[in-house]
């Protein structure tokens, strides 16, 4: 026995672990990992081991008289019992609509959001931190502690969330912005790898036609990933517009003054249905703004463009559980059916049911354009989407645009 077997023995001991069926995995290809192990790992016919305690699911390749084990392969219960909301990573920049994004799907779901209060929004939701240096921060505090890193912080967050704060909503998470810096960070990587594994390993589960108190396994198999991503992204122009409308320090000054000739201020983030000197204050704010330094401009919008790109092609390339949703085609469609099938998309996924235009497999019903204008707590900042109307010299910055990737963000209506 080697010294991987040694800890999982070691594990069944001190913990009482018992288990309940096997499952037979037979892997052809010696090149694959999908479930991941130990050094001695990947490849071969093998069985898996699904041991449980009161309070974990670990599964466990075995291979001739071998046991791998990675910390990735062992899923907090709470997260697959039955009876508790769905597990959701809601990834978007800032100035973006994460908070509109997350009560409207609440309120559509039926869930009472008078409880996601600003302050819960901004610390809870917001686990993360909403900025760059403070996530980056984040992870580095999860990579020093044994009990948090490689994504168990995450595991043991939406666990609370799930069976402690909020039991009876459809679903629960925080939101992730995706600053590129902090998502390249080593404690980033390895979360999502947490998010694969999980995923991967329940696959893998759904295989057999063994049982045990996780269900059958159809039942492990509709149950889907442990947690799930919705990505979200908006028009990178408008993000830029927002940030500065907003007052954010976006490098230089970039925007000398507005249309009215007074310094921008920090606004509230979001303003409620009826909060009319809210809007007016937003609206006064973000028209006709007059851009400084229009190559500046460009410059940071294409960096945004581009670090969401790598954001993108990262999460496809590792394979991460996720669906890809847009704020614009959510909130401005081009026909209320496109609107529709946006925040339907979205809906069914945090379900755990595949998408479709009427209802679901659990008989949920399809939201129409109405229903879902009217789940919106929040109003649009903005009276008109049309770039014209939003910055004062338009022609100057449509010049810098033209005939760049970013000529296609420019709006005109």
């Amino acid at each position: 026995m080697d010294k991987c077997s040694d800890y999982v023995d070691q594990y069944w001991h001190d913990h009482s672990w018992i288990i309940y069926y096997v499952l037979e995995a037979k892997k052809n290809n010696s090149n694959d990992n999908n479930i991941r192990g130990g050094e001695n790992g990947g490849g071969g016919n093998y069985n898996i081991e699904v041991i449980e305690d009161e309070k974990n699911v670990m599964f466990v390749k075995t291979n001739t008289n071998t046991k791998t084990i990675d910390s990735r392969t062992i899923i907090p219960k709470c997260l697959l019992e039955d009876g508790y909301p769905t597990p959701v990573v809601l990834m978007s920049l800032g100035r973006s609509g994460t908070h509109i994004t997350w009560q409207t799907l609440n309120t559509l779901t039926g869930y009472d959001t008078d409880r996601y209060t600003e302050d819960y929004m901004n610390n809870k939701f917001e686990y993360l931190g909403m900025n760059s240096n403070p996530i980056k921060q984040f992870f580095h505090d999860q990579n020093q502690k044994q009990n948090d890193r490689n994504g168990q912080w995450l595991t043991k967050y939406m666990c609370e969330l799930r069976t402690k704060k909020f039991p009876k909503a459809t679903f629960v998470g925080i939101s992730w912005k995706s600053f590129l810096d902090p998502f390249q960070l080593k404690e980033s990587l390895s979360t999502l790898q947490q998010i694969v594994s999980m995923t991967d390993v329940l696959q893998e589960a759904s295989s057999s036609t063994s049982t045990s108190s996780l269900g059958s396994s159809t039942t492990i198999e509709r149950r889907g990933p442990p947690i799930r991503i919705i990505r979200s992204r908006r028009n990178p122009i408008d993000v830029m517009l927002s940030q500065y409308k907003n007052g954010y320090d976006c490098g230089s000054d970039t925007v000398i003054k507005n249309n009215i000739n007074k310094p921008l201020q920090i606004l509230n983030s979001h303003c409620k249905k009826g909060e009319t000197l809210c809007l007016n204050k937003h609206y006064e704010q973000g028209e006709e703004l007059i851009i400084g330094d229009v190559d500046l401009f460009y410059s940071l919008t294409y960096k945004l463009w581009n670090d969401e790109n790598k954001v993108d092609t990262t999460l496809i390339e590792m394979n991460v559980p996720v669906i890809f949703v847009s704020y614009d085609t959510m909130y401005y469609p081009t026909t209320p059916l496109d609107g529709e099938k946006e925040w339907n998309k979205a809906l069914q996924y945090i379900r755990g049911d595949n998408y479709n235009d009427s209802n679901d497999s659990n008989g949920n019903e399809y939201k129409s354009w109405q229903d879902i204008q009217n789940a919106m707590g929040f109003e649009s900042t903005t009276r008109s989407r049309n770039h014209i109307d939003l910055i004062s010299n338009w022609l100057e910055v449509q010049q810098k645009f033209v005939d760049t990737p970013l000529e296609k963000f420019l709006r005109l209506d």
